[in-house]
């Protein structure tokens, strides 16, 4: 029997089976009191209740737009924490940022944000009066006609926030650039695309600004579709293979708190960042241990590496532009997540900032692949797993994004990034013209998928046995040895604890640790997590070329920061039009981060040369961050797991 639940935020809770394992202990501290700051999602009464406030205190009207109302983050500064909520709204062509106090039913801030843009909206995408002035414009006219257009009504355009370069005539307008498809019944669009021509548009006065027609190249006509339709008969595997839990799911959900194993945590959606997982802790004994405060997505950027028209345009901040939260689709078991899977519903504003749930946009459930999670001879453990998953949509690109939590106590972070690569269309068929594939490799005929990069800043807000911590920095260096050994050398381990954030900017493939100022395990060293980098890559392009310097955090793999509330986007609050040096950069300067409470940042980094294989539709590609325990426990903290044979 394969058993699928749904559960909503703020409903009842579903319990399965909670399995606890004998755990590791050491002479830590624990958990002294319960939080006062609830990191819950708003209910759908709660907004409500927001949205009520704001209007009574005459800070919004029917023509506000709104980039964002949550629960307000966590100040760990403060003794005890009301309940509040964050808005980010537009009205008209400035941004305001305000804090809603639920308890004591008031607005307790309200700030307009000086040259700042609000996150793109919902109804910016497709603008009808926008569209409308751009189909009569007869520079548009005329350049779909030299494309043998002759009918604008059969063309479809979509309006998006451009990689900003500090041009002055664009000081004062909300830019977007517009991207036109004939439309169809094609279900991949992107190589059908009106190439050559850049369109830039005001969305505040709804003004088409430029129209440069700089290559008239036509859409190719072949087809590269992705539905089942258009592809060879399916193939299928001579006999079925099945994973299910009869009994339920072996974790248990109450509200946003998790319990699976020896872990606990909160998990909430975010309309910008998408999952946040907080108050993530270790049941050791009788003893609660905390590992992160909170975890989430920060920021991406996806520089494209073509230098032509509205090519050079695209170097998206995704998640601070867009959302990555926001663009979140429904999951569907068999497709995006197990069959066994329990879903989760999320709650956004819409950009009225009325509530709108989106459903099922988290899954959570346990993998079991096979693997060992420890063997020796002939004993061993199965490893098995709790996953928690959300997928954003952005655009062409879909992104996994799954917190994978382990009975060894690790928390792994795995990104996957799939979907449809971004195609240019070329008067060349194909890679035998010489230069044909210049910025990028032909993926069909006159169709070229354009060189990129992509980066992901990871914030983790890791409180190891205690907000209290440092952290260290190991290194493995080789020792020479002297002329009466038989070796030659050898190589030993340092340990470093940095002292500022000027020293916590760090490359490489060190050892990197968070680990307790308070707390040593029984063998007398700091109870630490290691943050274990895989596959990664730094920026290639120059440190002031603006697709690099308005998303600064790409200079390093690795941030760390003394914790400041405010400081929770990689790429600064506001990265619509933002000027260079925002976020990361101005943050990191010379406070102390040792015996601090402390944050670090992971740049997950990737440089996509797109291969024929990643056509129509490209295998998931993952990337990952290990958070693993080091000296937190004594010894293995999987040896207890009860034999599966």
């Amino acid at each position: 029997m394969i058993m699928t639940l749904k559960l909503k935020f703020g409903g009842p809770a579903i319990a399965g089976l909670l399995f606890l394992s004998a755990g590791c202990s050491a002479q830590t501290p624990a958990i002294d009191e319960p939080k006062t700051y609830d990191p819950a999602p708003l209910s759908e009464a709660e907004h409500n209740e927001v949205l009520e406030l704001l209007r009574a205190s005459g800070q919004i009207d029917d023509e506000t737009r709104f980039g964002r109302l949550a629960v307000a983050p966590e100040d760990k500064t403060l003794a005890s924490h009301p309940r509040q909520a964050e808005v980010v709204v537009k009205q008209g062509a400035e941004t305001y940022q305000g804090l809603v106090d639920l308890d004591a039913d008031a607005v307790v801030s309200w700030e307009l944000k000086e040259g700042a843009q609000a996150p793109w909206l919902m109804e910016e995408y497709f603008q009808p009066q926008l569209m409308e002035k751009l189909t009569t414009h007869p520079d548009y006219l005329a350049a779909l006609s030299a494309r043998g257009i002759e009918d604008p009504e059969i063309v479809r355009c979509m309006f998006t926030p451009p990689a900003f370069f500090g041009e002055s005539k664009f000081d004062d307008v909300r830019l977007g650039v517009a991207r036109c498809f004939p439309t169809g019944t094609h279900t991949n669009k992107y190589p059908q695309r009106i190439e050559g021509l850049q369109i830039f548009v005001d969305l505040n006065g709804l003004e088409v600004l430029e129209i440069n027609d700089y290559a008239q190249i036509p859409p190719p006509d072949t087809v590269h579709d992705y539905d089942k339709a258009d592809q060879e008969e399916d193939r299928s595997f001579p006999t079925p293979l099945i994973f299910s839990q009869p009994e339920g799911p072996a974790f248990s959900i109450d509200g946003d708190k998790v319990a699976w194993e020896k872990w606990q945590f909160r998990i909430r959606s975010d309309q910008r960042v998408g999952i946040i997982i907080s108050e993530a802790n270790w049941v050791d004994g009788e003893t609660l241990r905390s590992v992160m405060n909170e975890g989430h997505l920060s920021e991406i950027s996806v520089p494209y590496m073509a230098p032509q028209g509205d090519w050079y345009l695209r170097s998206p901040i995704d998640a601070g532009e867009y959302s990555a939260g926001g663009l979140s689709d429904p999951l569907v078991a068999g497709v995006h997540c197990p069959k066994h899977a329990v879903f989760i519903d999320g709650l956004i504003a819409a950009d009225t900032g009325e509530p709108q749930v989106k459903e099922n946009v988290i899954c959570m459930f346990e993998r079991a692949n096979g693997d060992p999670t420890w063997l020796h001879d002939v004993d061993g453990r199965q490893d098995r797993s709790l996953v928690a998953r959300m997928i954003a949509r952005l655009g062409n690109y879909d992104y996994i994004v799954d917190w994978v939590f382990s009975a060894d106590g690790q928390i792994q972070v795995r990104l996957g990034a799939t979907g449809i690569v971004a195609t240019m269309n070329t008067l060349e068929k194909d890679a035998t013209t010489p230069g044909a594939d210049a910025y990028g490799r032909f993926v069909d005929e006159y169709v070229k998928a354009i060189n990129h990069s992509h980066y992901f800043s990871f914030r983790f807000d890791l409180d190891v046995d205690g907000p209290v911590n440092d952290f260290h920095l190991g290194k493995v260096e080789r020792t020479n040895l002297d002329d009466d050994s038989p070796r030659k050398s050898i190589w030993e381990f340092y340990d470093q604890v940095l002292q500022s954030e000027a020293d916590g900017r760090l490359n490489g493939h060190d050892y990197w640790r968070v680990g307790s100022s308070e707390a040593n395990n029984s063998f007398g060293y700091p109870t630490s997590y290691q943050i274990m980098a895989g596959m990664n890559a730094g920026p290639k392009i120059l440190e002031d070329d603006w697709p690099r310097s308005r998303a600064g955090f790409v200079d390093n793999k690795l941030w760390i920061t003394q914790y400041k509330p405010d400081e929770r986007f990689a790429a600064g609050d506001f990265p619509t039009q933002s000027q260079p040096g925002e976020g990361l950069p101005s943050w990191s300067t010379d406070e102390d981060i040792s015996e601090q409470d402390i944050v670090v940042w992971y740049t997950m980094g990737m440089h996509h040369v797109v291969r024929a294989e990643d056509w129509p539709v490209m295998p998931v590609l993952w990337h990952e961050v290990t958070l693993r325990p080091f000296d937190f426990f004594d010894r293995n903290a999987a040896m207890t797991l009860e034999r599966t044979d």
